[in-house]
C-alpha cells in the first residue's frame, strides 16, 4: 500500500503544477481509478515474506483558484501470503486525506486489513496516522497508532 500511495501522490505533483484553477478559474477536480495486483516483500505475522495484493481504488483532487487543494483515496482489495507452513488470506481498506491551504496543511491515514490462516488463525492489522502543521508551518500534531496481531 505504501508504494500505491507514493505512486499516486506522485501522479498529483504532475497533474497540480499545471492546473487551471491555479490560475484563478473554478475549481478544478480530477479523479483518479485504478486496480492492479502487486507482489512485494513485507512482514507477514513474524517473518518478511511476499505478499501478494489485488486491489482497487479511486482518488480524487480538488484544487481551488487560492491555492487550497484537498486530496482523497480509498483503496481496497484482498492479500495472501505464506509463513512457516500456514496460508494466509484476507482482505484491506486503506483512506487517506490531505488538505492544503496557505496557512496549514493536515493529513490522515487509516489502513485495515483482516486475514485468516489455513491453521484457523486469525489477522487483524488497524494503523491510524495523521500529521496537522500550524500557520508557521510546524508541525503540531503527530501520531501514529497501529494495533494488530496473528
Amino acid at each position: 500500500m505504501r508504494r500505491i500511495t507514493a505512486v499516486m501522490l506522485m501522479a498529483l505533483l504532475v497533474v497540480l503544477p499545471g492546473s487551471s484553477a491555479l490560475a484563478g478559474q473554478r475549481p478544478e477536480t480530477n479523479t483518479f481509478h485504478f486496480r492492479e495486483t502487486e507482489t512485494f516483500m513485507d512482514v507477514g505475522c513474524e517473518q518478511v515474506v511476499p505478499i501478494t495484493i489485488m486491489s482497487r481504488g479511486v482518488i480524487h483532487e480538488t484544487v481551488f483558484h487560492d491555492g487550497r487543494v484537498h486530496v482523497t483515496g480509498t483503496f481496497t482489495g484482498t492479500f495472501t501470503f505464506s509463513e512457516a507452513g500456514v496460508d494466509y488470506a484476507g482482505h484491506f481498506t486503506s483512506w487517506f486525506g490531505l488538505n492544503v491551504n496557505r496557512r496549514n496543511w493536515n493529513t490522515t491515514d487509516t489502513f485495515t486489513a483482516v486475514g485468516r490462516g489455513s491453521d484457523g488463525s486469525h489477522i487483524r492489522f488497524q494503523l491510524v496516522a495523521h500529521v496537522s502543521s500550524n500557520a508557521k508551518g510546524d508541525v503540531v500534531v503527530e501520531f501514529v497508532r497501529v494495533r494488530g496481531h496473528c
